[in-house]
């Protein structure tokens, strides 16, 4: 069968037989703390924000963050192969530099290169994952010109304590071990998470190995008055094979990473509350290469790059009036990187910011919020943005954006060396974009709901790559338009199955050139069947297609678009015993989110997990 026809009668069965998406269509969490620093209920929001719950990621078998974040359409993967590959999250057009990423709001962006890994965000303690749609500089400043994804990790609950054990093994030696562990006692609070993953890869010298281990320790020193202490550690090793076209059986990457976090929060009465956070980022990537005997008889290389992230945090929030709500906030962070490319640099960030919600008339939520930020390294930029919420009914709600947003230049950007074919600029500008959305979202019924957002994103002082003679050199050379829509429709029935579909036609172009950017595809669409419980048994089976992309800014190469289809089951025993089965890429589909990087065929893999 062609793929076209593929996707038509899947899309047929989803739609012929009607339900909610497991995979698309979320449970919503009484607050969300991604899109606004004050907390809001998913109904009064001013923008798109999807909402990912503990349920959604029980059912879903992921693996890790790219594997959850890829089944909303506006979210464009970067993936570089297989477990071991490199992923990166691509929204609304915008690269991965320009996504923040977040756990409990601590920044994890690496200052080196400005993106983050998805492999090394493990899922073992995640609560719930937020996923803001479309900028955030004015809350979060830079990074978060295409959108952001704040990772809520678990909190420990009264109770007697409770332990999760799971292990799963699948194709190409692939295995994944987690253990949880956690309890609330009288005021304290305690939750443990380790996992242990690992493959040989279905590439050779694919192979790769992690080990994450974390806790939060959590203190209630009054009602609604808590003390927590986030703590951990990530290592991994993986095998580089490069490109198809160009294999490098040598290659090999390691990584360090840990962190520690202190947040103290307040509610000092229903009108004030005050808020604090302390937090240090370490990150130490090891590259080798071992090319001696080859026809350019390079010796052994290891390079290592270090980076440090300081950060403080604090606000305090007031109810004036019952319909009105403001924050305030300062921050302060500082940077550092040591590398044996671009040498030992730093850079401090202080910051100021401001939140105000105003609800009129029982329909109308005005919301707006400003942020300054200065750099020691270029100075200060400020990013306003403004927001409004209509009720025509409270199922049926109408909603528009416009906001400012920026990314600081990387010190790869700054202060990469002159290799002779590569340099960096300290000279580079911060890039500079401007939003604009309107959206609207219907419940039509309890168990029916659709959702459609426009959006246009206007972006400038671009940091681009580019050959200046014989030298690739990054310079603030071009502009880009991107504009889109995004639709989602999910639906429930018979109370235990659901069904949905997901879909985004984005345009993303150079403004300069006419060109299309390089991997943003104009066509996504997400489906999603399933069972929830059905005496204790859940099944879902999901499909996705991506558009082709281009590989190059000329628009000459591409990368074929593809439809791959997976299936998750699991039975749930009353002892506390789950066991569960994945096929992914049932169709055995050849595909690559990344030229010359190919994704493995059908893979299987099954598990228990065992929860006491």
């Amino acid at each position: 069968m062609r793929k076209t026809q593929r996707l038509t009668a899947v899309f047929g069965l989803c739609f012929g037989i009607i339900g909610n998406a497991m995979g698309a269509g979320y449970e919503m969490q009484p607050i969300i703390i991604t899109a606004s620093r004050v907390g809001e209920n998913p109904g009064d929001m001013t923008r798109k924000v999807d909402v990912i719950t503990h349920n959604d990621l029980e059912t879903s078998a992921a693996r890790d963050l790219s594997d959850v974040l890829t089944k909303l359409t506006s979210v464009n993967i970067s993936h570089y192969g297989g477990v071991a590959g490199t992923k990166n999250v691509r929204m609304r057009g915008g690269t991965a530099q320009q996504v923040l990423v977040m756990v409990d709001g601590r920044p994890i962006n690496n200052p080196r290169d400005g993106s983050v890994d998805l492999n090394t965000v493990p899922l073992d303690n995640v609560d719930r994952i937020e996923v803001l749609h479309g900028p955030a500089s004015s809350l979060y400043g830079s990074q978060a010109m295409g959108g952001a994804v704040n990772v809520i990790t678990k909190t420990p609950l009264p109770g007697k304590p409770v332990t999760e054990i799971s292990t799963r093994y699948g194709s190409f030696s692939n295995s994944l071990h987690r253990l949880s562990h956690g309890a609330q006692i009288s005021r304290f609070g305690y939750q443990i998470n380790g996992e242990l993953a690992g493959t040989r890869g279905f590439r050779e010298h694919g192979g790769y190995k992690s080990q994450d281990l974390n806790g939060k320790w959590t203190y209630d020193l009054a009602a609604r008055h808590k003390i927590s202490l986030n703590l951990g550690a990530n290592g991994d090793r993986a095998d580089l094979p490069g490109e198809i076209t160009a294999v490098d059986l040598d290659d090999e990457q390691r990584s360090v990473k840990n962190f520690a976090d202190l947040a103290w929060n307040a509610e000092l009465n229903d009108r004030i509350g005050v808020s604090a956070r302390v937090y240090d980022n370490f990150d130490r990537l090891e590259f080798r290469e071992n090319t001696a005997g080859a026809l350019w008889d390079t010796a052994y290389e290891k390079t290592v790059h270090r980076t440090w992230v300081q950060g403080i945090d604090g606000n305090l929030r007031s109810r004036p009036f019952d319909a009105d709500t403001v924050m305030v906030g300062v921050t302060f962070q500082r940077n550092k990187n040591e590398s044996m490319r671009t040498g030992t640099h730093d850079y401090s960030v202080r910051a100021g910011y401001l939140e105000n919600h105003l609800e009129l008339f029982d329909r109308l939520k005005l919301s707006g919020s400003v942020r300054v930020d200065d750099y020691s390294t270029f100075g200060s930029k400020t990013n306003p943005s403004a927001g409004f919420l209509f009720k025509f009914t409270p199922r049926y709600r109408f909603r528009g954006l416009y906001s400012r947003s920026f990314r600081a230049p990387t010190f790869n950007d700054l202060y990469w060396p002159d290799t002779g074919w590569t340099k960096g600029n300290p000279n580079v500008r911060p890039e500079k974009g401007a939003t604009k959305e309107v959206g609207i979202d219907n419940d039509l019924t309890d168990d029916l709901s659709v959702s459609a957002t426009y959006f246009r994103n206007d972006f400038k002082d671009l940091i681009n790559w580019a050959p200046d003679g014989a030298v690739w050199t990054p310079s603030n050379g071009y502009a880009a338009e991107m504009d889109g829509l995004e639709t989602d429709g999910n639906l429930t029935f018979a109370r235990y199955f659901s069904v949905g579909a997901g879909y985004t036609r984005l345009r993303a172009v150079d403004k300069n050139s006419g060109k299309y950017l390089i991997y943003q595809p104009k066509n996504k669409y997400n489906l999603s069947f399933g069972g929830k419980d059905i005496r204790g048994f859940s099944f879902e089976l999901d499909g996705q297609y991506v558009g082709h992309r281009f590989h190059d800014p000329e628009n000459t190469t591409q990368v074929k678009d593809f439809f791959v289809v997976g299936l998750h089951l699991a039975q749930r025993f009353k002892q506390g015993l789950t066991c569960f089965l994945s096929l992914d890429n049932l169709l055995d589909e050849d595909y690559a989110f990344q030229r010359n990087y190919p994704m493995p065929g059908t893979t299987v893999s099954g598990g228990m997990k065992l929860l006491f």
